[in-house]
């Protein structure tokens, strides 16, 4: 009787390490999915899309790049944004070719690499009601 229950036992770990894997699979494959929906906006020049991409703290940051720190409202993302976008064309259009690595997830916290041709971006995400959101954005040039 007792290899029954070790084999059992081992069984038991087995599916449940496959099963904590697939969720941890799950979580990075959402990360990399925000990541990619933040960085098609804007390529799309979609400041709207952007902004609902955004925590709320996400977008109180963005607002607070205006003059005198425009609050924390959707609107004034959207604003800040639309003006940020609003730039050369090309600079955008390669956006959506974002190639997203070392994706880190602990809990509901998450992190991950945004690159493009010459760029790189360390970007943090909070899970909020289901959903990865993007929290910070740290632009650097430069590998």
């Amino acid at each position: 009787m007792p290899s029954v229950r070790i084999s059992l036992l081992a069984a038991v770990l087995l599916m449940s390490l496959t099963v904590g894997a697939c969720g941890a699979g799950r979580e990075q494959s959402g990360v990399e999915h925000a990541v990619d929906d933040l960085y098609g906006a804007f390529s799309a020049r979609d400041a709207t899309k952007a902004c609902n991409l955004l925590t709320p703290d996400g977008r109180r940051r963005v607002a607070g790049q205006a003059a005198g720190g425009a609050g924390g409202t959707r609107g004034a993302c959207e604003r800040v944004l639309g003006r940020a976008l609003a730039g050369p064309s090309d600079r955008f259009a390669q956006a959506a070719n974002v190639e997203v690595s070392d994706v880190k997830v602990s809990g509901n916290q998450a992190s991950a690499t945004a690159s493009l041709k010459g760029w790189e971006t360390r970007v943090g995400l909070a899970k909020l009601g289901g959903a990865w959101r993007v929290y910070d954005l740290n632009l650097r040039s430069g590998r």
